[in-house]
């Protein structure tokens, strides 16, 4: 004979969490969703202006500064450009606000894909596409093309094709809330040890063009006097590619003179962008200031990081 409890629908499972207490514990274990793309539009060779504005009007209203604002919509431009000319010729255009970045993605045919994987995580470099990419080979890769140039400008760069199309997909980090505060600089001269005159210049603020232009001025002016410097830039809360590219400049100004050196010191995030946009290796970097007036044994030109 069968001892067997008889089936009863009613009886409670053990195993399974029920009513208000299993809504609970299933609104605590389950991810929290994605906010849906505060921009979503098709686009086509006739559309491209309107993308355009729409993707720097989205980009402001999220709290990216003006000129970090038109780096977005130069690479998304540069995307729809490509997906137009080496594409199904009509894509679309979708970016999100994340907590911390925008994510934008362009894909080359309008068909909705669902790119999540992190290319960072997995030690894949997220701006240069792999040898042999189906990405790489259907987009082209090189100097002087739009993906040179958005690999300079956004902070990573994923790109993915497959039967449905190639897809892009860029991160653009957003600025701390609250005030944005103004660029300065101030400068602080060394002890001098054995006839080296050393300048530290500490900057603090936005580093955009305006700034950028100010960088260069006093890099310039300051080199006349004290051929040894150092560019503290801890303090900067937020660059753009223009002020990226004034580091270019001044580090090109102190190359014309055979007796000037210029070390710069930054943050963990800094050294990432500048290694993103290919800057690092033409920059002498440093952990701090101490690091910079008393370096370790040469072991390259980058030391930071």
């Amino acid at each position: 004979m069968s001892h067997d409890t008889p089936y009863d629908p009613r009886r409670r499972d053990p195993g399974r969490v029920e009513g208000e207490e299993g809504a609970r514990t299933a609104r605590t274990t389950m991810p929290p969703a994605e906010p849906p793309p505060i921009l979503d539009q098709l686009f086509d060779a006739d559309s491209l202006y309107a993308l355009r504005s729409a993707v720097e009007a989205h980009a402001v209203a999220a709290g990216m500064p003006q000129g970090r604002a038109e780096d977005i919509v130069i690479c998304v431009h540069e995307l729809a450009t490509n997906a137009l000319r080496h594409g199904a010729g009509s894509g679309r255009v979708r970016i999100w606000h994340l907590p911390d970045h925008l994510r934008c993605q362009v894909d080359d045919d309008g068909a909705p894909t669902a790119v999540q994987d992190d290319p960072a995580a997995d030690g894949i470099d997220p701006a240069r596409p792999a040898p042999g990419d189906d990405a790489a080979d259907r987009w082209p890769y090189r100097h002087g093309h739009g993906l040179w140039l958005i690999r300079y400008a956004a902070d990573t760069l994923s790109l993915r094709s497959g039967p449905d199309g190639t897809h892009a997909v860029l991160t653009f980090t957003l600025p701390p809330p609250g005030p944005r505060p103004r660029f300065h600089l101030t400068s602080r001269a060394l002890p001098a040890e054995e006839g080296r005159r050393r300048l530290v210049l500490t900057a603090t603020g936005q580093l955009d063009l305006m700034a950028g232009s100010e960088l260069i001025a006093t890099v310039t002016d300051q080199l006349k006097e004290h051929p040894e410097l150092i560019l503290d830039l801890r303090g900067l809360a937020f660059w753009d590619t223009a002020g990226m590219a004034s580091l270019s400049t001044v580090q090109h100004h102190v190359d014309q003179d055979p007796v000037a050196g210029l070390t710069v010191v930054g943050t963990d995030a800094l050294y990432r962008r500048l290694r993103s946009a290919g800057l690092a290796e033409k920059l002498a970097l440093a952990d701090g200031v101490d690091a910079a007036v008393h370096p370790p044994e040469d072991t390259g030109r980058d030391t930071a990081g």
